[in-house]
């Protein structure tokens, strides 16, 4: 595989996972919204994000009915980031894989490998 294609789909992995957590977070938000919680998107979507990256600053807290949903969508967000990461290093792993057995095959007899 061309050294070009293999940096594109690297770079689409890593394209495609953040949309994704973005978008879990921005279904969380509406989460939020439709709870009553929040006024606003934005707001919603700024809490969503603090509550999936498991960052908590606490300046805005859900009502006392509704705040056991950041523990549920931090635990959601580690778990899904943890996912992304074993796809990436997948992808990436298969990418070198190859080029790693390429370059054992055609080295010349009795060169040592220096890293």
């Amino acid at each position: 595989m061309a050294i070009e294609l293999r940096h594109r789909l690297a770079t689409a992995v890593r394209f495609i996972t953040a949309v994704t957590h973005l978008i879990e977070i921005a279904l969380w938000a509406i989460v939020l919204l439709l709870c009553g919680d929040m006024r606003t998107f934005e707001t919603a979507f700024y809490v969503s994000a603090q509550n999936y990256t498991a960052l908590g600053y606490g300046d805005i807290v859900p009502s006392q009915r509704w705040r056991l949903l950041g523990p549920l969508e931090a635990i959601n967000g580690l778990l899904l980031f943890g996912l992304s990461t074993a796809v990436m290093f997948a992808v990436l792993s298969g990418l070198v894989t190859p080029r790693l057995r390429y370059q054992n095959r055609h080295r010349p007899e009795g060169q040592v490998q220096h890293d």
